[in-house]
């Protein structure tokens, strides 16, 4: 409080510069408690990323302090910031550089790292849903300008990669699309490993292209087919000077592919982003050898061999005839250079396997025991060249093939570590030389080979041990991590075709933007010559009618995004006359309510009640949450509102003109969902409003300020309109290339698979069946409500029938004459066995395919809804309903049952049956109250009538069940929660009961 009071009349941050410089002055000569306690608030005060640059440039000075003063000033720097967890994890990276050369104290140092990443887990645990926390760890961060996830990655803190919630986020950003909205929550954040599995299930979706998943096996797929051309050649054994074949031509033109990706990848992620990853050093190899290969082999077709393409030169002593031109520099730097391409392209298949649990660690391995062996060349180096120089001196004069130089001194000491030592020719130098020269040299080899072959090689073993220890020990983080870069570097990047396939979509391009540009310029002529100069010209866009239809679906946000198109659109909204249209008017952002208008059907205004209203009107002022919470609008309706030529027009111009002076457009190209949107200030709301977040994580989650995209909920990502086109083209060419072959493949080896277990194969044709039978009745439904809205009809059978409430057909009387017989005789028989409750059996009546619910057949047990919790659905508390499962297609049709059940009533005789005793059973003992209820409507309303009456009481045991569970579940939040803790060491448990408060 004291040194509140005391910086208040200070602008400290604005002048944090000033006073970090003074006070780390005052601490260099005498620390007291008090500078300390000031230099804590003024860390606060200061914002973040200038606090951690002062730390950078003052770190060398600051290591003279003790390391627990640096923790707190490091943790005011976090409290203080905007971004908390950003700035904990660069702080972590801070205490491990202070640890790379603070060598006394590095133990300490490194504590202290891993507990800043403890508190960015901390700050990331009061966000308890992973879609909101998603979102805070993808916001970009004033700290030199990354979010959380690219600090993990460039930091390579793997305690923050390697966590299970991270773990959690990696594997949807991996796998899912759009997996941040609330309609695929059910699929959302499952860590499922990458496996063949996995991708049979992924690949039908129809954005799986899109997934860094889909990016993966494409370039995987693209690889080995590329690989396969190559090797084809490879086997060929073709020459420099030899004609090119049509095969060899198209892997030319496939390398033209392969180097322009290359180039792409430099020129957008730039020189040390790219020579980041591994794989790209092979990449870069390739890309050289086969530009050096194609300017060689066309130098040589077009200047010729000289001697001839048919002169052969015989040699005797081999018997092998080749060209005058084997032996010639062109033709010797054309297969060297093959060979390597060879070397390299087989190698590469590598970096593939790094996502596999078997071999991805193996992989982890030789790429860190090559840091091994280059350390151990580094000290072999020394020792060469020492021992190499002086046995070149002593004695080069006489072994002048063995140290005559300081290249084949080196070599014979390099044979030597492999135990090629030639003592007999030093033997015979000695006859030459003096005796002490032969001693002193063969000391100086003696010396050479215990120190290189006894200490150095096995130095370099015991290196690649503790390298291969602590990656065993470690094999799940290496795994994990691989997938979290890969993971990363694909979500953020455009999802181009990739080579060998990238040629073709290049071409595409062209082609496009050829056949757009004739388009507008037909427009615009027709535009100036119809004398049209008064009205806004539209261009023609080309790439709406490419996209597939995911990314022409546009989400509308509860905001002024609604009044689209001058409210061309009418929306439904249920009043006291039922679902009634309207159009939006206009929006009120100070209160979030908008002003709505109700039409008839034939486009009239029109008085309506709304929420049960006395007052009747024709304009209204709602809050849709409201009604969404009340029933009485549906916000799906809001969903898939179709891109235009005309919004995407409007969006370009918006961005282009936010590019000229140089601010931030509302509309952008969203580089995840690949979607024209508009940006929203609710969309954060309705994600949380959706996803049932607290209001504490709502305001810590807007402590960042996230731009969020309102279709897809990530962080906002702009894509070019070029990109966009780019990856238009991509995902078609994946459509009608790469999908069918590569589903071809995986059905076969998925085959292979169940093949091998029946039980498997049984469960997967059971799937397949019931999938099919799904889509069947879909479609029958389908068929039938489209006849019945050419004929008017609107009984959902398809049949053009004259009156379906009074008339039926004969074959359902039969069939219901049928279920009463079988009925009867069940009565008989419970008749005869008293010990046994009188039920009905539930039997199925075909003409109508439906089954009657066992409610209405009971005698003495009323129906029971009850409400199953794993499935959240309605099922009958009876004997008879061993799956517990009735859809919405069984309650629709619940009428048509009732329907056929009284039809027997009326067709069959009035008599009295007979048990087996003789006793008369009258039939008005087993009336129902289903049939007492049809008693008083028969003859007063329609079948029609009575199926809206039961699925308007249908709805009110939802709206009742649903009332009765929501005020359970909040009443049960407002209790207090009780903590029981086991002593173990008593012999007796002691409960301790701790009641605190829910946050």
């Amino acid at each position: 409080k004291d040194v509140d009071e005391l910086l208040l009349d200070f602008n400290v941050y604005n002048d944090c510069v000033i006073w970090w410089f003074v006070i780390i002055l005052i601490l260099t000569n005498t620390q007291t408690k008090s500078i300390w306690i000031i230099f804590n608030k003024v860390a606060e005060l200061t914002p973040g990323n200038v606090a951690i640059e002062l730390l950078d440039r003052y770190k060398h000075e600051l290591t003279r302090f003790p390391a627990e003063r640096l923790d707190e000033v490091a943790q005011n720097v976090v409290i203080g910031s905007q971004y908390p967890i950003c700035a904990a994890l660069r702080l972590s990276k801070w205490f491990i550089d202070i640890a790379s050369y603070d060598v006394a104290r590095e133990k300490i140092f490194e504590a202290i790292s891993e507990g800043f990443v403890d508190a960015a887990f901390d700050y990331l645990d009061l966000i308890e849903s992973d879609h909101m926390a998603t979102i805070v760890l993808e916001v970009r961060s004033d700290i030199e300008g990354m979010n959380a996830i690219e600090m993990g990655l460039e930091f390579q803190l793997n305690k923050f990669v390697t966590n299970q919630r991270i773990e959690r986020i990696t594997t949807s950003v991996m796998n899912d699309f759009e997996f941040l909205r609330p309609v695929n929550k059910d699929e959302a954040f499952e860590i499922d490993p990458l496996s063949v599995q996995l991708v049979w299930r992924k690949m039908w979706y129809r954005q799986f292209y899109f997934t860094p998943l889909g990016t993966y096996v494409t370039e995987i797929f693209l690889y080995f087919v590329y690989l396969s051309l190559f090797t084809y050649l490879s086997v060929q054994k073709f020459r420099v000077y030899d004609k090119m074949s049509s095969s060899e031509i198209i892997f030319w033109i496939f390398n033209a592919g392969y180097v322009t990706n290359e180039l792409q990848s430099v020129m957008t992620s730039g020189l040390k982003q790219y020579f980041g990853d591994v794989q790209n050093y092979f990449d870069t190899v390739i890309s050289g050898i086969f530009v050096a290969s194609i300017i060689i082999r066309l130098a040589a077709i077009i200047k010729g061999p000289g001697c001839g393409h048919g002169n052969l030169i015989h040699d005797e002593a081999t018997g092998i005839s080749q060209p005058c031109w084997a032996q010639s520099k062109l033709n010797t730097t054309f297969v060297v250079l093959w060979g390597l391409a060879t070397m390299t392209l087989w190698l590469r298949i590598i970096n593939f396997c790094a996502l596999s649990h078997s071999l991805g660690p193996m992989v982890a391995m030789i790429f860190r025991m090559m840091g091994d062996i280059a350390t151990f060349f580094t000290i072999m180096l020394i020792l060469f060249v020492a021992f190499a120089m002086c046995l070149m001196f002593t004695l080069g004069d006489v072994l002048p093939d063995q140290f005559g130089n300081p290249a084949s001194a080196a070599i014979s000491l390099f044979l030597g570590l492999l135990g090629e030592v030639d003592f007999d020719s030093l033997e015979e130098a000695g006859e030459v030389i003096s005796p002490g020269i032969f001693y002193f040299a063969y000391a100086v080899q003696l010396l050479y080979l215990v120190i290189g072959s006894l200490v150095l090689l096995n130095l370099l073993i015991a290196m690649m041990a503790k390298t291969f220890d602590t990656i065993e020990e470690d094999t799940i983080s290496a795994i994990i991590f691989a997938r979290y870069q890969l993971a990363l570097d694909r979500d953020t990047s455009p999802c181009f075709m990739l080579p060998p396939l990238n040629v073709p979509a290049m071409a595409f391009m062209v082609v496009f933007y050829l056949i757009e540009g004739i388009i507008n310029l037909f427009k615009r002529l027709m535009h100036c010559c119809c004398s049209l100069r008064g009205e806004v010209f539209m261009p023609f866009d080309f790439a709406v009618m490419l996209m597939p239809q995911f990314m022409k679906a546009r989400k509308l946000e509860l905001d002024e995004q609604i009044l689209f198109e001058n409210c061309n659109r009418f929306f439904l909204i249920t009043t006291n006359r039922g679902p009634t249209k309207c159009k939006f008017l206009r929006y009120k952002p100070e209160i979030g309510d908008h002003y709505v208008r109700f039409y008839t059907e034939k486009g009239k205004g029109m008085k309506v009640s709304v929420m049960n209203s006395v007052e009747k009107k024709h304009q209204w002022q709602v809050d849709l949450y409201t009604l969404h919470k009340e029933g009485l609008v549906d916000l799906e309706q809001f969903d898939n509102i179709p891109v235009t030529a005309e919004f995407t027009h409007k969006a370009h111009q918006a961005m282009n003109e936010a590019e000229r002076s140089d601010h931030k457009s509302p509309y952008w190209i969203c580089g995840y969902c690949r979607g024209y949107v508009k940006g929203s200030k609710i969309s954060l709301n309705r994600l949380g409003y959706d996803m049932n977040v607290s209001d504490l994580e709502m305001k810590i989650i807007k402590k960042v300020s996230p731009d969020i995209c309102p279709n897809c909920y990530r962080v906002r990502l702009e894509r070019k309109r070029w990109e966009l086109i780019w990856e238009i083209i991509s995902i078609r060419l994946y459509y009608y290339i790469v999908g069918p072959i590569l589903t071809f493949l995986l059905f076969i080896y998925i085959g292979f698979g169940l093949l091998k277990d029946p039980s498997e194969l049984g469960r997967a044709v059971d799937l397949v069946k019931s999938k099919i039978m799904s889509t069947k009745e879909e479609a029958e439904e389908l068929m039938l409500d489209a006849v019945d809205t050419v004929t008017g009809d609107g009984d959902g059978d398809g049949d053009d029938d004259v009156n379906d409430d009074d008339m039926r057909s004969t074959d359902a009387i039969d069939q219901d004459q049928d279920h009463h017989n079988t009925h009867e005789h069940e009565h008989e028989h419970e008749q005869h066995n008293s010990s046994t409750p009188r039920a009905s059996s539930t039997t199925t009546t075909s003409s109508s395919s439906c089954s009657k619910p066992s409610s209405f057949i009971l005698d003495d047990e009323p129906y029971l809804p009850v409400l199953d919790e794993d499935k959240e659905t309605i099922f009958d508390v009876t004997d008879d309903a061993p799956e517990r499962d009735h859809d919405h297609d069984q309650h629709d049709s619940m009428a048509q049952c009732l329907q056929h059940e009284w039809a027997y009533s009326d067709e069959s005789d009035d008599d009295d049956d007979e048990d087996d005793d003789g006793n008369v059973q009258d039939d008005d003992a087993y009336i129902n109250d289903m049939d007492l209820i049809y008693c008083d409507f028969k003859g007063k309303t329609s079948v029609t009538v009575l199926q809206q009456a039961l699925q308007q009481c249908k709805v009110a045991c939802y709206a009742i069940q649903f009332y009765i569970q929501r005020h359970f579940v909040e009443t049960f939040k407002a209790l207090p929660t009780i903590y029981v803790h086991k002593e173990q060491e008593q012999e007796e448990t002691d409960v301790n009961i701790n009641t605190t408060s829910v946050h």
